[in-house]
């Protein structure tokens, strides 16, 4: 904006309209004032703008804004931008709200007192007026920044909720799963997504076939290739399903044995020969 003649006032008001009909100021480095011979002497004056409402037939509006751009011009001097506010709180997603005297609040704020403490001004596209958010860089490595919301997916992925908003299945190492007792699983993209660790089954893909004999060898069959077999990956296998073992083939190979007698118990008694008085 180049503002151009000569005025004797200390106020210029004009009936241009914004977009932002509620934005409290415009930015200052879109004015210039030039003299009369076109030098720029923008710094020799103190510039405030304001965003004002507008009533009475002095301007005359078009449409529905009710609101015109305001420029004060003070010769030799620059206000100074008065940051009043005895404090401020920021939500989860950033947003500085401050607060004023009489415990007043508000989140609309000149973005100089933003930037002055390192946050970010910028324009609230609802509310149409500059606000203030604190941003850290967030580190998508950091395990801290995933919590599992106790949903899964229907793959049987653990859903996490990421700091800055949104959901993931994804994590970014296995240590993420293991800080709320999952394991890892890890996809074919090097992907890794948290499941729960899944209790030992010392069986595999082998069950039971009914209906047992009672004295006997006990099979079982492959649920993934539907083979049946005597033959099994290890005793525990057998003695899970309360069934007794054979070792065959040299040992190398198990077998389940049922058999409806009960499981003999033996009782071994064994003198101490330190308790024997005739040898003191």
């Amino acid at each position: 904006m180049v503002i151009t003649g000569t005025t004797n006032t200390c106020q210029i008001t004009t009936n241009t309209q914004f977009e932002f009909s509620g934005l409290s100021q415009t930015n200052l480095s879109t004015i210039t004032i030039t003299d009369n011979n076109g030098l720029d002497v923008t710094e020799c004056f103190g510039l405030e703008t304001n965003i004002i409402s507008v009533s009475g037939d002095n301007v005359t509006l078009t449409g529905e804004c009710d609101t015109s751009l305001e420029i004060k011009i003070t010769k030799g001097i620059v206000e100074s931008i008065s940051c009043d506010y005895t404090g401020f709180t920021q939500d989860s997603n950033g947003l500085v709200t401050f607060i004023f005297e009489n415990n007043n609040t508000s989140d609309n704020i000149r973005p100089e007192c933003c930037e002055a403490l390192g946050f970010t001004p910028e324009i609230d596209s609802d509310k149409c007026y500059y606000v203030c958010r604190w941003r850290d860089d967030i580190n998508v490595k950091d395990c801290q920044n995933y919590t599992p919301n106790g949903n899964i997916s229907e793959e049987g992925w653990y859903i996490f909720d990421f700091v800055t908003g949104g959901t993931v299945t994804s994590v970014p190492s296995a240590e993420c799963c293991y800080n709320y007792d999952l394991i890892e699983e890890i996809q074919n993209d090097e992907t890794i997504k948290c499941i729960e660790e899944l209790p030992f089954n010392p069986c595999g893909d082998l069950v039971v076939v009914e209906p047992v004999p009672d004295v006997g060898y006990v099979t079982f069959v492959n649920t993934t290739t539907n083979v049946e077999t005597e033959i099994l990956p290890s005793p525990q296998c057998c003695t899970s399903n309360g069934y007794d073992f054979q070792l065959i083939g040299e040992g190398t190979q198990v077998k389940c044995y049922n058999s409806l007698s009960a499981r003999p118990s033996v009782t071994l008694i064994i003198e101490n020969p330190c308790c024997d008085v005739n040898s003191i």
